[in-house]
């Protein structure tokens, strides 16, 4: 498969909101029940093709999935890893109010450490909807707080595997029309 586009989404939130296994259920549609902090970053490769009516108008993408080590020692090498991103997943936990309260800073550090090109765009994610009976962040507060960042808005469980696919075809199918303008 020839590639027409390599963009590079950043994965971003407090330790321990699900950033990995996020990342791991759609890369390699496994799940791990043990949390193992990231240290630095992990770096995962998904290929992507959008229809374009043919085999010849199809549209390649790769994409590189960069999970940032949500730990605070980690803050100052983490802007690094911000350069030359097209995109991001702000990701707090539904059944922890502390990891909703802290993605303002999260989205604040995030824009402080690169501009916000064109393609560039992102999604904020309440993880873990599969504990719906220990939930803490109504879905109505994701929404409003989304708006105000100006950015989407989804819940997913990387455990079940629930609107994982959707989020990432949908920020890459964002950036393609981005592109396209």
């Amino acid at each position: 498969m020839s590639v027409d586009y390599k963009w590079k989404i950043i994965v971003l939130g407090e330790p321990a909101v699900g950033k990995t296994t996020l990342m791991l259920r759609y890369t390699e549609k496994k799940f791990r029940e043990l949390y193992i902090p990231t240290v630095g970053c992990q770096v995962s490769k998904k290929e992507l093709a959008f229809d374009g009516g043919s085999d010849e108008n199809k549209t390649n993408v790769e994409l590189y999935v960069w999970d940032i080590a949500g730990q605070s020692k980690f803050m100052k090498v983490r802007k690094v890893f911000f350069e030359g991103a097209h995109g991001f997943f702000l990701v707090y936990d539904i059944t922890s109010e502390d990891s909703f309260n802290k993605t303002a800073k999260w989205f604040k550090d995030l824009k402080k450490s690169r501009p916000f090109k064109k393609e560039f765009t992102g999604i904020l994610i309440g993880n873990k909807i599969d504990l719906q009976d220990q939930r803490e962040v109504p879905r109505k507060d994701g929404i409003k707080l989304a708006k105000e960042m100006n950015v989407d808005f989804e819940e997913t469980s990387a455990k079940t595997g629930e609107n994982i696919n959707e989020i990432f075809e949908r920020i890459a199918r964002t950036i393609l029309n981005k592109v396209g303008e």
